[in-house]
């Protein structure tokens, strides 16, 4: 099983701004509408599992569900998904590493982790195999930071970086095994 984060952050290491806000997303134009690889990395995916934050962030903006795949909501205190959604998305509770073992007992075996805390939460208990992250060109100051301390460094080598829409780096890191 390989547990995958992707993910975009400012300059300085922030996903959302000091007030949760995740609007400097968009500073880049895109007049072409690229993908830049989004979709072929959500099809390589077979579920994604994020914090109730990053499932409510989604709904706000106001748009069609953009997951095909089987989305698992970790909280303690939703008890129904939006409605519509009942198909795809499920509510899970516990912790991170109880989760994944789930899921992976369940046959999945590529699964992107999404959302500051459940990244932070998994990374701490050593689970991410591989982080995407693209950094936008901009400094926030501060912000939702995507580290925070951990307790055992963890080693991850470059396996691809790349630059996209001429403004954006993606760069992919592979977890060294121990």
């Amino acid at each position: 099983m390989s547990c995958v984060v992707y993910i975009a952050t400012s300059l300085d290491g922030y996903i959302a701004d000091a007030f949760g806000s995740t609007s400097f997303l968009s500073i880049v134009s895109n007049p072409e509408q690229e993908d830049i690889g989004f979709e072929d990395f959500v099809n390589s995916m077979d579920c994604l599992v994020i914090g109730r934050k990053t499932y409510e962030t989604i709904l706000g903006f106001k748009i069609e569900w953009p997951y095909n795949l089987p989305v698992y909501v970790m909280s303690n205190t939703l008890k129904s998904v939006y409605e519509g959604l009942d198909d795809n998305v499920t509510i899970v509770n516990g912790n991170i590493e109880d989760v994944v073992l789930d899921l992976n007992c369940s046959g999945f075996k590529n699964v992107w982790i999404d959302g500051g805390e459940i990244i932070q939460q998994a990374i701490e208990k050593e689970l991410v195999d591989q982080l995407t992250i693209t950094t936008i060109p901009i400094i926030l100051g501060s912000g939702v930071p995507l580290f925070v301390e951990i307790e055992t460094e963890q080693v991850f080598e470059l396996i691809d970086s790349k630059v996209l829409i001429n403004q954006m780096v993606s760069t992919t890191y592979k977890k060294v095994k121990s």
